[in-house]
């Protein structure tokens, strides 16, 4: 009896000699975390896209003249190589042509890790579409500050929503293009999620290093299933708010990943 009572005791003193200070134990929230970088860049083509340059041709036999050329990017996910993904927390970057700073977004505690892909809404999403202090979800809203900041540009006062994407130009000589879309309200919701073709490649988020996805924003991809003949201004929801938007949702590409 009192061998096992002696044996009970030292099996005791083992086990809790072997726990550890609840303090020691709890890792470091950045020991596993990196940064990622995304380069949006515009294109026309197999060519840069020139503001206010050249005449392009169109798939539709159309020839476009490109003046303006912006678009959100928000609710970033990257998909793990071998399955599952990763949601970021939401953020919302303005794209805009003509202002080369804003075609980088710097993603911040990234779970390391090698992926295989990236999505990401092209707009804004519902919730902060319409924020309002009605809304059921008011508290999540935020400050409609920095990249959605009405005075960007890309907001209807009118509406009450932001818009999405924007192109500007002209089609055919002088006619006027204008590309407003927006509306997160079904059925004509133009909030679409981009996946682009990574083409195999994959990328490694690792602690003290930062890669780069360098991304291609075809304009004239909008083209292929859009004629500014039948389409020459839209700027409010509706169909062909919709149409346009799962246009240029696959006007993404990649490029390289260094």
């Amino acid at each position: 009896m009192l061998k096992q009572t002696i044996v009970g005791i030292l099996a005791l003193m083992a086990f809790t000699g072997c726990k550890k200070d609840p303090d020691e134990a709890k890792p470091d929230p950045n020991a596993e975390k990196g940064k990622l970088r995304i380069e949006f860049e515009s294109r026309a083509g197999s060519q840069a896209l020139a503001l206010n340059g050249p005449t392009y041709p169109t798939a539709s036999g159309d020839t476009v003249k490109i003046t303006t050329f912006n678009y959100y990017v928000s609710n970033i996910v990257l998909v793990k190589k071998g399955g599952g993904e990763v949601t970021l927390p939401k953020t919302y970057h303005l794209i805009k042509t003509n202002e080369s700073h804003t075609h980088f977004i710097t993603l911040n505690d990234v779970p390391t890790g090698e992926y295989e892909g990236v999505k990401f809404v092209v707009g804004v999403d519902a919730r902060r579409n319409t924020c309002s202090a009605s809304d059921e979800w008011a508290n999540d809203c935020g400050a409609q500050d920095g990249a959605l900041d009405p005075a960007n540009g890309m907001y209807w006062s009118w509406n009450s929503g932001y818009i999405f994407f924007k192109l500007e130009g002209f089609y055919a000589g002088d006619s006027v293009l204008q590309y407003h879309i927006g509306g997160s309200r079904e059925p004509n919701s133009a909030v679409v999620v981009a996946m682009p073709d990574m083409k195999g490649q994959t990328f490694k988020v690792e602690a003290g290093k930062t890669p780069e996805v360098h991304l291609y924003a075809n304009a004239l991809e909008i083209f292929k299933t859009v004629s500014p003949k039948t389409s020459g201004k839209v700027h409010m929801p509706g169909e062909k708010a919709v149409q346009i938007a799962n246009a240029y949702k696959t006007m993404f590409s990649l490029d390289h990943i260094h």
